[in-house]
């Protein structure tokens, strides 16, 4: 067990954190492993992605994505 804490407010504890489990775990490499390591690291803990990633937002609340196909 290890514990990673940081008193800036950045985001290296959730970065080195992901970075050692997808060395360490084969499971976090595959498709899902990575959707459960996205969520339980930075979902849970409440990371603002709408302020830090300028995503825009709608009256409602809601996040509103915009992803580009070529």
């Amino acid at each position: 067990m290890c514990v990673i804490a940081e008193a800036s407010g950045t985001d290296y504890v959730a970065v080195v954190s992901c970075l050692v489990q997808l060395a360490l775990d084969p499971h976090c490499r595959t498709l899902r492993g990575f959707e459960n390591l996205v969520e339980r690291e930075w979902v849970a803990l409440g990371h603002h992605f709408v302020e830090r990633c300028a995503l825009a937002a709608n009256k409602d609340g809601e996040v509103v994505i915009c992803l580009s196909v070529s």
